[in-house]
C-alpha cells in the first residue's frame, strides 16, 4: 500500500535507537524525513513527518539540509549556552547559600 500510493507518513520515535530503526525502514521505502515536532503541547514526544523522495526536488532537498544544519548549530550552540548558564547560576547560588551560613549560622 506505501509503495503504491506514496503518502505523506508521520511516526512517533521518542530515543534515537526507535529513530534510527524507522530511519532506516523508510529510506528502504525512498521517503526522506523532512521534519520534526512534538506531537503533544504537555511533553515532548517527537513526531517525524516522512516524505516520498519523489516529491521533493534535489534543490528543495539542498535546501532543507542546510535549513537543518544550521537549526542543529543553533541548538548546540543555546544548549552550551543555557548549560553554563545553569552551572554559573548553581555555582552563585551555593556559594550565596554558604555565606548565609557563615553569617547567620544555625539561625537561618
Amino acid at each position: 500500500m506505501i509503495a503504491k500510493n506514496r503518502p505523506i507518513i508521520y511516526l512517533e520515535a521518542n530515543f534515537a535507537p526507535d529513530f534510527v530503526r524507522i530511519d532506516r525502514v523508510m529510506r528502504d521505502l525512498k521517503y526522506v524525513h523532512w521534519d520534526l515536532w512534538s506531537a503533544f503541547q504537555s511533553e515532548f514526544i517527537p513526531a517525524h513527518l516522512y516524505l516520498p523522495l519523489e516529491s521533493v526536488s534535489e534543490k528543495e532537498l539542498i535546501a532543507r539540509s542546510i535549513s537543518q544544519s544550521a537549526l542543529l548549530n543553533f541548538y548546540n550552540t543555546t544548549r552550551k549556552e543555557n548549560t553554563f548558564t545553569n552551572f554559573a547560576l548553581d555555582t552563585i547560588y551555593k556559594e550565596i547559600q554558604e555565606l548565609k551560613g557563615a553569617i547567620y549560622g544555625n539561625r537561618l
